[in-house]
Protein backbone atom coordinates (compact mmCIF):
# COMPACT_ATOMS: atom_id res chain seq x y z
CA UNK A 1 0.00 0.00 0.00
CA UNK A 2 2.82 2.40 0.82
CA UNK A 3 4.66 1.70 -2.44
CA UNK A 4 1.57 2.18 -4.55
CA UNK A 5 0.72 5.44 -2.77
CA UNK A 6 4.28 6.71 -3.18
CA UNK A 7 4.24 5.87 -6.87
CA UNK A 8 0.81 7.44 -7.36
CA UNK A 9 2.03 10.68 -5.78
CA UNK A 10 5.15 10.64 -7.93
CA UNK A 11 3.12 9.84 -11.05
CA UNK A 12 0.71 12.73 -10.61
CA UNK A 13 3.41 15.14 -9.47
CA UNK A 14 5.71 14.34 -12.37
CA UNK A 15 2.87 14.35 -14.88
CA UNK A 16 1.60 17.77 -13.82
CA UNK A 17 5.11 19.21 -13.65
CA UNK A 18 6.08 17.94 -17.10
CA UNK A 19 2.83 19.16 -18.65
CA UNK A 20 3.33 22.62 -17.17
CA UNK A 21 6.88 22.72 -18.52
CA UNK A 22 5.87 21.34 -21.93
CA UNK A 23 3.02 23.76 -22.60
CA UNK A 24 5.22 26.82 -23.22
CA UNK A 25 7.63 24.66 -25.23
CA UNK A 26 4.92 23.93 -27.79
CA UNK A 27 5.41 27.37 -29.35
CA UNK A 28 9.12 26.73 -29.93
CA UNK A 29 9.73 25.76 -33.56
CA UNK A 30 10.90 22.22 -34.12
CA UNK A 31 10.22 19.14 -32.07
CA UNK A 32 13.59 18.69 -30.35
CA UNK A 33 12.53 20.28 -27.07
CA UNK A 34 9.32 18.26 -26.81
CA UNK A 35 11.17 15.05 -27.72
CA UNK A 36 13.71 15.77 -24.98
CA UNK A 37 10.93 16.42 -22.45
CA UNK A 38 9.12 13.22 -23.37
CA UNK A 39 12.39 11.29 -23.05
CA UNK A 40 13.02 12.81 -19.61
CA UNK A 41 9.42 12.03 -18.58
CA UNK A 42 9.78 8.37 -19.51
CA UNK A 43 13.10 8.15 -17.67
CA UNK A 44 11.48 9.72 -14.61
CA UNK A 45 8.56 7.30 -14.76
CA UNK A 46 10.86 4.30 -15.10
CA UNK A 47 12.93 5.56 -12.17
CA UNK A 48 9.85 6.03 -9.99
CA UNK A 49 8.56 2.58 -10.96
CA UNK A 50 11.90 1.00 -10.10
CA UNK A 51 12.64 2.91 -6.88
CA UNK A 52 9.20 3.66 -5.47
CA UNK A 53 7.13 0.86 -6.94
CA UNK A 54 9.70 -1.93 -6.88
CA UNK A 55 9.04 -2.80 -10.54
CA UNK A 56 11.78 -3.13 -13.12
CA UNK A 57 11.62 -3.79 -16.82
CA UNK A 58 13.38 -7.13 -16.24
CA UNK A 59 10.15 -8.38 -14.65
CA UNK A 60 8.37 -8.05 -17.99
CA UNK A 61 10.64 -9.92 -20.38
CA UNK A 62 8.99 -11.73 -23.25
CA UNK A 63 9.06 -15.51 -23.27
CA UNK A 64 11.02 -17.30 -25.99
CA UNK A 65 9.59 -16.92 -29.49
CA UNK A 66 8.06 -20.39 -29.67
CA UNK A 67 5.86 -19.58 -26.64
CA UNK A 68 4.40 -16.29 -27.86
CA UNK A 69 0.64 -16.21 -28.07
CA UNK A 70 -0.75 -14.18 -30.96
CA UNK A 71 -4.19 -12.76 -31.55
CA UNK A 72 -6.78 -15.27 -32.65
CA UNK A 73 -7.99 -13.46 -35.77
CA UNK A 74 -6.99 -16.34 -38.03
CA UNK A 75 -8.62 -18.90 -35.75
CA UNK A 76 -11.99 -17.16 -35.95
CA UNK A 77 -11.80 -16.97 -39.73
CA UNK A 78 -10.93 -20.66 -39.97
CA UNK A 79 -13.81 -21.56 -37.65
CA UNK A 80 -16.24 -19.70 -39.87
CA UNK A 81 -15.00 -21.54 -42.92
CA UNK A 82 -15.01 -24.92 -41.19
CA UNK A 83 -18.51 -24.57 -39.74
CA UNK A 84 -21.02 -22.86 -42.00
CA UNK A 85 -23.57 -20.65 -40.32
CA UNK A 86 -26.82 -22.35 -39.57
CA UNK A 87 -29.97 -20.42 -40.25
CA UNK A 88 -32.39 -20.88 -37.42
CA UNK A 89 -35.97 -21.77 -38.26
CA UNK A 90 -37.28 -19.01 -36.00
CA UNK A 91 -35.16 -16.31 -37.66
CA UNK A 92 -36.43 -17.18 -41.13
CA UNK A 93 -40.03 -17.38 -39.92
CA UNK A 94 -39.97 -14.02 -38.13
CA UNK A 95 -38.33 -11.93 -40.84
CA UNK A 96 -40.51 -10.95 -43.77
CA UNK A 97 -39.06 -11.96 -47.10
CA UNK A 98 -38.05 -9.30 -49.55
CA UNK A 99 -39.33 -9.48 -53.05
CA UNK A 100 -42.55 -9.68 -54.92
CA UNK A 101 -44.00 -12.74 -53.29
Amino acid sequence: MTRSFAFACAYWGLSVAYVLVALPCLVIPGDGTIRWLIKRYTHSMRWSLRVLGGVSHENFRQPPAQHLVHAAHGVRDQARVAEPRRASARASAVRPRRGGG
